[in-house]
């Protein structure tokens, strides 16, 4: 066994604080385009107000699998799934987009 492995560190322990979404759906465990889209459906990407670039916070992301339901041994779903729980509001971005109306009209 290598000296990395016997150490738990991850292969890119410093992945960017935001992400687009190829280095989101890597850093999500290398699925596909389709597949991050259903699952991050509930986790906007971050507004730039106004610029065209779409990018998630590692934070979201960490919080989205964190909230994911686990599976039992049988491949069922656990109990209390992603849609029990209220998404958390991400009190900076609703300040931003206020802003950005104001400044619109």
């Amino acid at each position: 066994m290598n000296r990395r492995a016997d150490r738990l560190e991850p292969a890119m322990p410093d992945w960017p604080t935001l992400m687009g979404i190829e280095m989101a759906c890597a850093y999500l465990g290398g699925m596909s385009e389709a597949t991050f889209k259903a699952i991050a459906a509930k986790t906007p990407p971050v507004d730039f107000s106004g610029i065209r670039l779409r990018r998630w916070r590692r934070a979201d992301l960490d919080l989205l699998v964190a909230e994911l339901p686990a599976v039992d041994r049988e491949g069922r779903g656990a109990r209390q799934s992603r849609a029990e729980s209220p998404p958390p509001i991400d009190l900076a971005a609703v300040a931003l987009e206020r802003a950005g109306r104001k400044r619109r009209g």
